[in-house]
C-alpha cells in the first residue's frame, strides 16, 4: 500500500512502531507465499496492533490533504 509515495512499512518505522528487522520478518513472509496484505500481517506477528495502523494511515491522509489545498 502506497500513501501519498510513501509505503505502509515505511510509514511504521518513520513513526517508530516497528523496526526494520520487524518489517524485513514480514516482508519475508509474503515473499514465502503469504498472500495477505502486509498489515495484516504484522497485527498476526504482534508488531503493531490495527489502532496503530489506523492511526499512520490517517495521519497520512492528513498530510496529503493539507497539502493539496
Amino acid at each position: 500500500m502506497t500513501m501519498n509515495g510513501k509505503r505502509l512499512g515505511n510509514l511504521l518505522m518513520d513513526a517508530d512502531i516497528i523496526t526494520k528487522r520487524q518489517l524485513a520478518k514480514a516482508i519475508q513472509k509474503q515473499v514465502k507465499g503469504d498472500k495477505r496484505k502486509l498489515g495484516e500481517i504484522l497485527v498476526d506477528l504482534n508488531y503493531v496492533t490495527v489502532e496503530d495502523l489506523t492511526e499512520v494511515v490517517m495521519e497520512q491522509a492528513t498530510k496529503a490533504k493539507d497539502e493539496s489545498e
